[in-house]
């Protein structure tokens, strides 16, 4: 995260990073519903309040909203795109938990198509996540076919290097 940050700006872009908090193994694989809900909830207020600042800073709204997730990231991006109170121009996966059965077709307004799904050809952990716990797939290392999404690969990528 704070690698990608000066190229971005040094590209013009203006960056709000956000985190969701530690989120470790154990909660990762707990099947509580609420605990991934508060990490979603945490992530849509950091949100706001970048778009808050960005307006506070410049005077005008952001033209082109974007967000870049890793991992458990990824799971709660493709919540958050289901809220329609954003719209995203550019919507980046990276080692993604997101399950294969995602329904893209529901929230395909919610972003510019297609959504990039980068994938390590050396990146085990979303399918490990996606047999050891609940609601989570492995398109972070199979891969996804679908016309809303262009599937990356990056051969000899792990998780982490993303």
């Amino acid at each position: 995260m704070y690698e990608i940050t000066p190229a971005l700006e040094a590209a013009g872009f203006a960056v709000a990073r956000t985190s969701y908090d530690n989120y470790g193994v154990p909660r990762f694989l707990a099947p509580f519903p609420q605990l991934k809900r508060k990490a979603i909830e945490r992530v849509e207020r950091n949100i706001r309040t970048a778009i808050f600042r960005y307006r506070s800073d410049t005077g005008v709204d952001p033209e082109k909203l974007s967000v870049i997730s890793h991992s458990f990231g990824t799971y709660v991006v493709s919540q958050i795109l289901q809220n329609q109170e954003f719209a995203w121009y550019r919507v980046i996966f990276c080692g993604s938990v997101v399950r294969n059965d995602f329904d893209f077709d529901a929230i395909f307004r919610q972003f510019r198509a297609p959504l990039l799904n980068d994938v390590g050809t050396k990146d085990f952990w979303p399918a490990l996540a996606a047999s050891a716990g609940w609601g989570y797939g492995a398109v972070g290392s199979y891969g996804l076919n679908h016309p809303l999404v262009d599937t990356r690969w990056h051969h000899g990528f792990k998780h982490s290097d993303f």
